[in-house]
């Protein structure tokens, strides 16, 4: 009976001890599930926030460098200011444009049709007082009209009403200068002329851009009155001597880089600092830390959220030092003399399109590779043209004193005129006799002799051609000889 009963098996101690094993694997598998995630997170958040920090340090260094060599200057370097004791040119140009009299409508819709007609004669007799305001205006050494270079946006503002107006009067000068034309009085032309030109030099004192090109298109109605001025009337050797060595001193290369690098301390770096302290959730309250200050925000996306912020913060200073250099590349290339600035733009293009866009969202925004190039050739090409003005003016000059326009550039070169050389290729410009006038001509973009053929295109690139920059002085029979005494009316 005893063999017979059984007894019921107990658990063993080694059961027992697996079975704890167990469970608490599972409690470890689930504590890892969430920890892990976590410890990633926290791994990919400190990598990152460490790779900001070191991109921060880059930028700064960047930005100390470019500093010291002197292509971002300080904004204060670029101020006009006028010394103590000397007048503002600014306020006497303030005061010609409040004296300046509109012609009637009537006149005025003439005066874009056939502005050498009478309407323009009558825009010049009834502002006297606002053409000498202009002239003394330009007489002056120093221009600062009074912006606030403190808010980038804000002074290129306030300069569009006067901009416009500095614009009209190069036009008006040019109204003038036939007016004299038509007076028999050329040397008073020219002088018309000239004041262009010192309105030009005080444009170009703001170191930007848009001086630039307000500076250009005064040069072109420069070129267009001297066009008419040459092709009209005889003005003697010293107005045209005058002339020449005013156009000599004319530094447009100079002017753009300064320009340049205004545009840098002005305007581009501000705003690229500007874009990365509202990415930088450290900073002040930005759109991304009113997120992240979100009392209903859970903490797993503000955790993604902050890595967001640093991981886009550490991109944003690379994209920076990316332009930067781009920049200074730049200013580089247009200190070059042609064509060794093409060159030297057209490879830092390249080298800045090589950067994939995910790391240049910025730079491609505010850098412009093609607009850069179409810059440079505008550059070259004013100056081509002022230097064939400055040939012209010899040519003026020489007919005045031995009654006949010399027959080839030697003529001029032996009678001492020392001549400015082709901004394209460095070498001599050209020129010959045309009908009763001459022709003086640049070689252009291409550096090729295209005998005077004028451009016919589209807005002018470096890939268009052949064509050449061309100063054409077209005399007719009718055209008046000598005779400069003769005052205006």
């Amino acid at each position: 009976m005893g063999s017979d009963h059984m007894e019921t098996p107990t658990p063993s101690s080694e059961s027992g001890t697996g079975a704890g094993s167990a469970n608490t694997l599972r409690r470890f598998n689930r504590l890892g599930c969430v920890l892990l995630p976590l410890i990633l997170v926290a791994v990919a958040y400190i990598s990152y926030h460490v790779s900001a920090r070191s991109a921060e340090r880059a930028l700064e260094a960047e930005i100390a460098r470019l500093r010291a060599a002197g292509i971002i200057v300080p904004v204060e370097d670029l101020i006009p200011r006028v010394p103590p004791g000397e007048r503002n040119a600014a306020d006497v140009y303030e005061q010609a444009f409040a004296a300046f009299q509109p012609p009637s409508p009537e006149d005025e819709k003439l005066l874009l049709s056939d502005p050498w007609d009478a309407p323009a004669r009558r825009l010049v007799e009834q502002n006297e007082t606002y053409f000498a305001l202009l002239e003394e205006a330009a007489s002056l050494h120093h221009c600062a009209w009074p912006l606030d270079w403190s808010r980038p946006d804000e002074a290129r503002m306030a300069t569009i009403p006067r901009d416009r107006e500095l614009l009209h009067a190069a036009i008006r000068q040019g109204y003038r200068a036939q007016a004299f034309v038509a007076a028999r009085n050329p040397d008073a032309a020219l002088r018309s002329a000239a004041t262009m030109l010192h309105m030009a030099a005080h444009v170009q004192e703001e170191s930007s851009r848009s001086s630039q090109l307000r500076a250009h298109f005064i040069h072109e109605q420069f070129g267009d009155t001297i066009r008419t001025v040459l092709s009209a009337a005889d003005p003697s050797a010293e107005a045209c001597r005058d002339l020449f060595d005013l156009v000599a001193g004319i530094d447009n290369t100079g002017a753009s880089v300064r320009a340049l690098k205004g545009e840098l301390a002005t305007w581009a770096l501000p705003q690229l600092q500007n874009v990365h302290a509202r990415r930088s959730w450290e900073g002040e309250p930005t759109g991304l830390v009113d997120l992240l200050d979100n009392p209903d925000m859970s903490w797993q996306d503000r955790v993604a959220l902050r890595g967001v912020a640093v991981v886009g913060n550490a991109i944003i200073s690379e994209d920076i030092i990316h332009y930067l250099q781009y920049q200074e590349k730049l200013v580089e290339a247009y200190s070059l003399p042609w064509p060794e600035s093409r060159s030297a733009l057209r490879a830092a293009a390249a080298e800045f399109e090589a950067v994939p866009a995910i790391q240049s969202l910025l730079s491609r925004q505010m850098a412009a590779p093609k607009v850069a190039l179409g810059g440079l050739v505008r550059l070259d090409s004013r100056t081509a043209r002022l230097h064939a003005a400055q040939v012209a003016f010899a040519a003026a000059a020489y007919r005045a004193e031995h009654g006949r326009y010399p027959d080839s550039i030697d003529d001029l070169a032996a009678a001492g005129w020392d001549l400015p050389a082709d901004p394209f290729g460095g070498g001599g410009l050209h020129y010959r006799l045309q009908g009763n006038g001459f022709v003086v001509w640049s070689v252009g973009p291409n550096l090729a002799d295209d005998h005077a053929v004028e451009y016919a295109g589209p807005p002018m690139s470096v890939e268009d051609g052949p064509y050449d920059i061309v100063f054409r002085c077209e005399r007719s029979l009718g055209s008046q000889q000598g005779d400069p005494a003769v005052s205006a009316p």
